[in-house]
């Protein structure tokens, strides 16, 4: 059965790791136990290490996409949905695809921020070439397209853009009996 497409739809929360109960509770019992074994020695070798953790991911820059994405976050204060579908011509495309692609595009990103037709995927908004095909999954099941025998669309270019990302799927065939 497919799920009639709605921008009031809410998406469920994930689910909780089971592990992460079990692993709260193991490192407060190292914690109480390093400080009746080491006094407070233990404890501030253990703050010392973790603030070292904490340079090192900052120096190799696990967070640099966060960063990358705020600046740009920065940048657009004002921008919304209605600006980005503004941007195409919606005659010739179905508008459906346009909010489907924004709305996935949107709940991929860590700080959520207005995104704009000539943003790059790689580049600009740091989606892996992996996430990708499984948001593009998700975007032709929203838009009830069909995703095989997409060799024969005629605007199967390189998708760098959000832009081609949304005319690829304009181009797609609507799913049968839909």
């Amino acid at each position: 059965m497919i799920r009639p497409l709605s921008r009031h739809r809410l998406r469920p929360l994930p689910p909780t790791p089971w592990w992460s109960i079990p692993a709260s509770l193991i490192l407060a019992v190292a914690f109480i136990a390093l400080i009746l074994l080491c006094g407070w020695t233990g404890i501030i070798s253990l703050l010392l290490t973790l603030g070292l953790m904490l340079l090192g991911t900052l120096i190799c820059g696990d967070l640099r996409p966060s960063i990358h994405l705020n600046r740009i976050a920065a940048t657009r204060p004002h921008d919304s949905i209605c600006a980005f579908a503004r941007a195409f011509d919606c005659r010739t495309l179905d508008t459906a695809v346009i909010r489907a692609v924004y709305q996935e595009l949107q709940s991929h990103l860590a700080p959520a921020f207005p995104i704009r037709p000539a943003d790059d995927l790689t580049a600009d908004l740091q989606i892996d070439p992996e996430d990708l095909e499984h948001m593009v999954e998700t975007i032709a099941y929203r838009t009830r397209r069909t995703l095989p025998g997409n060799k024969k669309n005629p605007v199967l270019l390189p998708i760098n853009t959000v832009s081609d990302l949304i005319h690829f799927f304009n181009a797609q065939p609507i799913a049968p009996g839909n």
